[in-house]
């Protein structure tokens, strides 16, 4: 699933947060705790694991599997709310409500048609 920017505008409001940046840092160096106890848990991110992993990049001092050069530039295209903040925050409202790991995800298109995709991130290794 995709939230709109109208869900991501209500999400932002209902967290009052003055800083993006600071949040965008604080999330990215939680999940990368968590993926390197857990590595698979980056397919519960979804459609926004693109965003997820350039938040890694920008903001985890250390080097870890998720750091490798893989990345698909369209679906980070397609799951953008307009910052990084505002798509790492749909990425953990999305991660908070779909703890499940699976290939198979949905999302609906800026043509308002639903797709699926399969999530693979060639640097995780398995």
């Amino acid at each position: 699933m995709y939230y709109t920017n109208e869900e991501v505008d209500s999400f932002e409001k209902k967290v009052q947060i003055r800083t993006g940046e600071s949040y965008v840092r604080k999330i990215a160096l939680g999940v990368a705790s968590m993926l390197e106890a857990q590595p698979s848990l980056y397919k519960t991110f979804g459609v926004y694991w693109w965003a997820i992993k350039a938040a890694l990049k920008k903001y985890y001092p250390g080097k870890a599997w998720f750091m490798g050069g893989y990345f698909d530039q369209l679906m980070y295209e397609r799951a953008w709310h307009g910052s990084l903040f505002r798509t790492v925050l749909a990425a953990t409202i999305y991660h908070g409500n779909h703890r499940l790991i699976t290939s198979g995800h949905e999302y609906i298109g800026k043509d308002e048609e639903e797709y699926t995709y399969t999530l693979f991130d060639e640097d995780a290794g398995f």
